[in-house]
């Protein structure tokens, strides 16, 4: 438990592409009706968005999101997952969720879809899973709708629950180990 009242949660997310399926359109609802619910928590949360350019936040969360556009090399990203408290991935669908891979080996609990491929490597033993209220085909994707007001629920439960951040934390740095970025990147060299 952090004894600062100033402290604040740290909710990193890193977005690989601004397309609708990476899911931070619904990612900002889901913010939304988090802080209609509770106004309160924008003192208590810091959401910063890792995007591969500039983006506009709505007015209504500008006081909560820091973004950071732009290319980040690997130590600044390690440093970045490191940093935070969460990592919340709002991804509508992956092939692979490697931002799920990626925060395992900083010991960060994540928040995810209960969808393939996320739930394959998130739990709700050691993070948040976030229901499907439904599936729909869009081209050769299946695209997973969330409910918004359990991710909203899910993310106040990982701001407002420092003993669950910590026992996550626990659980996820003891499988953290298979997903070192060593053993994760180094079999995709041979395929460059």
């Amino acid at each position: 438990m952090h004894k600062n009242k100033k402290y604040k949660v740290t909710l990193l997310s890193v977005i690989s592409a601004l397309i609708s399926r990476k899911g931070l359109t619904i990612y900002f609802r889901a913010l939304k009706t988090l802080l209609d619910k509770k106004p309160t928590l924008a003192d208590k949360i810091a959401v910063v968005l890792k995007v591969p350019e500039p983006i506009e936040i709505p007015p209504e969360l500008k006081k909560i999101i820091t973004p950071i556009s732009g290319w980040l090399n690997r130590n600044s990203l390690i440093k970045l997952y490191c940093s935070a408290d969460v990592i919340v991935v709002p991804s509508l669908n992956e092939g692979f969720s490697i931002p799920i891979v990626e925060a395992f080996p900083a010991s960060k609990p994540v928040i995810s879809l209960n969808a393939p491929p996320m739930n394959e490597l998130n739990s709700d033993r050691y993070g948040w899973l976030i229901k499907v209220r439904r599936s729909r085909i869009i081209g050769d994707h299946e695209i997973f709708i969330p409910d918004i007001d359990d991710f909203a629920e899910k993310l106040l439960d990982a701001i407002e629950s420092d003993d669950k951040r910590n026992e996550y934390s626990i659980k996820v740095a003891s499988i953290r180990w298979k997903y070192h970025y060593q053993l994760c990147y180094k079999p995709l060299q041979y395929l460059i």
